[in-house]
């Protein structure tokens, strides 16, 4: 038992140890992670407790699609990153369905394509999306990911 507060709570379950600990008003923590409520890593916490494996390992499950959402990630020289960057502004800076931001978004018809550098690695990660099922989700990944390839080859050699 522990006085009503979180703070009381936290001390307490820093003393004792659960994996899960809560309030009578429904507010829980992880105290060995995190000795404050948050909704998205108690979900995830409490999917680990219950179910005995790591969150990590369900998101293994999925491999790199998830419904129609494709992933490809591509190494990319840290030296080239900046001119990827510019060469995607470049073919997409005038089109009114591309959106610029972190990276680049492409509508294309009912599907969609998302281009993002890694912040804190040499990489891009493209995503890709067939909304409606219709054709091959493949190709219009690969279309993509040939693209951002060859960017990344031409400035990676214009880097050498």
């Amino acid at each position: 038992m522990s006085r009503t507060s979180l703070d009381n709570l936290a001390i307490k379950a820093a003393s004792v140890g659960p994996d899960l600990a809560s309030l009578a008003d429904g507010r829980y923590i992880l105290p060995a992670f995190l000795p404050s409520p948050n909704c998205f890593m108690m979900i995830a916490g409490a999917f680990e407790v219950f179910h005995e494996t790591p969150l990590s390992g369900v998101r293994k499950e999925f491999g790199d699609s998830f419904g129609n959402v494709f992933r490809e990630r591509l190494e990319c020289p840290w030296s080239a990153k900046g001119r990827v960057m510019r060469g995607l502004a470049e073919r997409f800076g005038r089109d009114p369905d591309a959106i610029l931001a972190e990276g680049v978004l492409l509508g294309v018809d009912e599907d969609w394509v998302l281009i993002l550098p890694d912040p804190d690695s040499p990489l891009f990660y493209v995503y890709a999306e067939t909304e409606n099922g219709e054709g091959s989700p493949a190709e219009f990944m690969e279309e993509h990911v040939d693209l951002m390839k060859s960017l990344i080859e031409d400035q990676a050699m214009l880097s050498s």
